[in-house]
């Protein structure tokens, strides 16, 4: 059988939260009516690819079972006193269903469900740890962020490509909307200046208006405007969208939004690690880890660029024998994911699991 539905669930650990807040803003007239998505027809630069799973896949797979999960289905942050998230099983669980390991994927949902979950409200809490008691346990379930100015949002949690198989899943929810309304907090967070001046990245965070759709600066966010390691995170997701779906507002953005990155990288040969809104850098140390979303963007709009960076992610692999491969900093989960994610999208190795 499919995994489908299994996929279905994982995406709402990741996308729920952030989909709530874009699901209540109006937007203004123009919204989708509650249907069906329905994808282009028209030419984009990227068809969709499938191949086999490349052997560097698997093998990063394996080391990253042996380093991260637990024997329970508890993925650990080792960088962060140890901490477990949703975000961190709900990576564990789609890197499963790409790698057609069921028994990972449902020894993984189970500890979130039982640990991470409120079965009254259907709800995930993002971060589980230890309390200053002493005790493990969920520590903060933080299910409403928001501010006086409106809703916070991380555009990097809105994912397009997986609210159309919800569409199919669920005939009771109107995702059809959330794909639309998606696509527009995208551009309002990415076009607006914030407080740099000129927005030509998307935000680790932002806040919306909820009457008008406008971007403003989220309340209280340190960097929340800067192109960081939340906000890298849009590019693999927007460009997921167009190979899967062949969604022209897909190729728009990143066509639209790709200057910095690409100029970056033929002048310097690298990216820095971390930009301002309006372009400038932040960090210019290089990390890897961001161009595991830079590397699906480049796909779309200069695939020599991509081919390119494919190579230098590629280089940061290491084997460990028995325990497998791990990429750059062994204790680095985030790391290991998004370098996995950026060089499965790369090699056409994540099928879209609704057909």
């Amino acid at each position: 059988m499919r995994l489908r539905l299994v996929y279905l669930a994982v995406g709402i650990v990741i996308a729920l939260g952030a989909s709530a807040l874009v699901y209540q803003l109006g937007f203004g007239p123009g919204r989708l009516p509650a249907t069906l998505p329905q994808a282009s027809t028209a030419p984009i630069a990227v068809p969709p690819v499938e191949s086999p799973r490349p052997a560097l896949l698997t093998a990063a797979w394996i080391g990253y079972k042996h380093r991260f999960i637990q024997p329970d289905g508890r993925v650990i942050d080792f960088q962060r006193d140890q901490v477990t998230t949703s975000e961190g099983q709900s990576y564990a669980m789609l890197r499963a269903v790409w790698m057609d390991d069921r028994p990972t994927f449902d020894l993984t949902w189970r500890w979130t469900q039982d640990n991470l979950g409120d079965p009254t409200r259907s709800r995930i809490g993002w971060l589980w740890g230890k309390a200053p008691d002493g005790s493990w346990r969920l520590l903060d379930a933080n299910w409403g962020p928001g501010a006086a100015g409106g809703p916070v949002l991380n555009p990097s949690y809105l994912a397009p490509y997986e609210y159309r198989i919800f569409a199919r899943e669920d005939r009771v929810h109107r995702w059809g909307e959330l794909v639309d309304t998606s696509y527009k907090a995208l551009h309002a967070c990415t076009d607006a200046p914030l407080d740099s001046g000129a927005g030509r990245l998307p935000p680790n965070w932002c806040a919306l208006d909820v009457a008008t759709g406008a971007a403003h600066t989220a309340p209280g966010m340190s960097q929340g405007s800067d192109y960081g390691y939340d906000a890298f995170r849009v590019m693999w997701r927007v460009a997921l969208d167009a190979r899967w779906n062949l969604e022209p507002r897909a190729v728009r953005y990143l066509s639209s939004y790709k200057t910095v990155l690409l100029d970056s990288w033929h002048q310097q040969g690298k990216l820095a690690s971390e930009y301002g809104h309006d372009g400038a850098v932040r960090n210019s140390n290089e990390d890897p880890t961001v161009y595991g979303g830079a590397i699906a963007s480049f796909l779309v709009v200069d695939r020599n660029a991509a081919d390119q960076m494919m190579s230098r992610m590629e280089a940061t692999a290491t084997s460990g024998g028995q325990d497998g491969t791990y990429f750059g900093t062994s204790t680095n989960y985030y790391e290991q994911n998004w370098i996995w994610f950026g060089l499965a999208f790369a090699y056409g190795a994540l099928p879209n699991l609704d057909r």
